[in-house]
């Protein structure tokens, strides 16, 4: 996100990306695929994939694609991570697999997800968590009902 803010500038603070967000949101909230898709890779993919030669991606654009869809895509981005390293960790705890230092025989698939940090304060990344990950989420500033 904040590339998308400081080095593009598609927003300029936390309300005007909550709006943007938001109005891509409310047309996307029956099950229509997301209007394009970001892979925050500026570094390379970290986990659950370890590929440091993976570059960014910004997908499925449009003429009809504009800010508030590459803003909503940001948010996503995150979205889409911690399923990944969600569903990993419970794939691996099924298959009584593990290749990282922290053990996993404990983990069990979450109820509930809690969140923090400043982008915890995005009714629509909280949202689209609780949505994606069909668990209930919550932070200082949020709490979704699925």
């Amino acid at each position: 996100m904040r590339w998308l803010k400081t080095k593009l500038g598609v927003f300029k603070d936390d309300a005007e990306c909550e709006k943007l967000s938001a109005s891509v949101y409310r047309k996307q909230r029956f099950n229509e695929p997301d209007p394009c898709y970001l892979v925050p890779a500026f570094s390379g993919l970290f986990c659950p994939w370890w590929q440091e030669s993976a570059r960014c991606v910004i997908c499925g654009i449009t003429a009809n694609v504009d800010k508030s869809d590459l803003v909503y895509a940001g948010l996503r981005s995150s979205v889409y991570q911690t399923y990944d390293v969600l569903f990993v960790a419970t794939l691996a705890k099924a298959n009584n697999k593990c290749n990282s230092i922290v053990p996993l025989m404990a983990l069990k698939k979450p109820n509930e997800i809690i969140v923090d940090g400043g982008m915890s304060n995005s009714d629509i990344l909280m949202q689209s968590l609780a949505d994606i990950l069909s668990r209930f989420t919550e932070s200082e500033y949020y709490k979704t009902r699925i």
